[in-house]
């Protein structure tokens, strides 16, 4: 079974071996200025997560500090079954 490293670059080498060189272009471009904007930095090893509270897909509040009372959390933001980088965490998650 390959780790997610292994398959997000499995993914990643068939994007650039098969997608058409406008749409590489694109995508370079989207992921340099997300890096530029500094809004997707995220978080690093050792870094405190901040106390937040998001709706669960069901509607009902959910708050980290709560969650975290019962064990480790795992937050990840799962943008839509279009999004491939989204799947691949998602499968490895269920792994």
């Amino acid at each position: 079974m390959n780790s997610l490293l292994e398959e997000i670059k499995s993914y990643k080498d068939q994007f650039k071996q098969n997608a058409p060189a406008e749409k590489q272009r694109l995508m370079a471009q989207a992921t340099q200025e997300l890096r530029d904007s500094g809004i997707a930095s995220g978080l690093t090893v050792g870094d405190q997560a901040p106390m937040f509270e998001l709706p669960h897909a069901d509607g009902t509040a959910v708050d980290l500090k709560s969650l975290l009372e019962n064990g480790p959390v795992i937050v990840t933001f799962y943008r839509g079954g279009w999004c491939p980088y989204c799947n691949l965490e998602l499968r490895a998650y269920q792994r």
